[in-house]
């Protein structure tokens, strides 16, 4: 089973134990986890692949033998998108979602998942490991 770890940068203030155990009683193949390194990401701005490099090493140690790693934050991309992704890191930044949205940030915080992990497997190698993780749970 595919292990992907949830972050989040000061001043956000999710409950990511509601969010991992309402992702992880949704979904039968991938196991969510909240991650215990503190990411503090040192670049004024989200860019890559400057503010994945400036993570700590506890964080890239703790992420580098999973299969994603999703790094929640309130800083803005220096292109104003809302989400990279580096090896197998995803930053998604709340700036957007923060100024535009009347959602609460946890609905927020399901969309970006769901977005970003189906944004990695749609016309990419892991197409087809999305396709056995998904065979190998269907009845």
């Amino acid at each position: 089973m595919k292990e992907i770890l949830l972050y989040q940068d000061e001043p956000l203030n999710l409950d990511l134990n509601t969010i991992v155990n309402n992702l992880t009683n949704t979904c039968s193949f991938l196991r969510f986890k909240v991650g215990t390194s503190n990411p503090v990401i040192e670049t004024p701005f989200l860019k890559k692949p400057e503010s994945y490099q400036s993570l700590s090493g506890s964080i890239k140690k703790e992420t580098e033998n999973i299969f994603n790693a999703y790094i929640f934050s309130e800083k803005q991309y220096h292109n104003n998108y809302f989400f990279e992704s580096y090896q197998n890191r995803v930053i998604i930044s709340f700036d957007p979602a923060i100024a535009f949205s009347h959602s609460p940030m946890s609905v927020c915080v399901y969309f970006a998942i769901i977005g970003c992990h189906t944004a990695a497997f749609v016309g990419s190698k892991r197409i087809s490991e999305y396709a056995r993780l998904n065979s190998s749970t269907t009845p």
